[in-house]
């Protein structure tokens, strides 16, 4: 039932009331939008163009050392990203759980 309500106003741009800040949760979160997505897009224009650079330059050197080593990069950084986000989630659910007793 709480759930629901929370949901609905969630849906509805009412996020709640923070009490550790004092103020509503929305103000707090729209106001770091604009860090949020300078990150994002420094992000995503440095691993795209260093991305592109390296493909091209693997590519222009088909079967060399050069290439076998950009192609086992980008597959092992895949795969870590993968296991890097589950090993966060993993310890946020942990700290919810035992350190802040929040969940069952």
């Amino acid at each position: 039932m709480q759930l629901g309500r929370y949901l609905a106003g969630v849906a509805r741009g009412d996020f709640g009331y923070s009490l550790a800040y004092q103020q509503p949760v929305a103000g707090l979160v729209f106001s770091r939008v604009p860090a949020t997505l300078l990150l994002m897009l420094t992000a995503l224009l440095l691993s795209t163009t260093g991305g592109v650079c390296l493909g091209v330059e693997a590519a222009r050197r088909e079967g060399s050392l050069f290439d076998r080593a950009v192609t086992a990069f980008a597959a092992m950084s895949d795969a870590v990203r993968f296991s890097v986000v589950d090993l966060i989630q993993s310890e946020a659910l942990q700290h919810l759980c035992f350190v802040l007793e929040r969940l069952p």
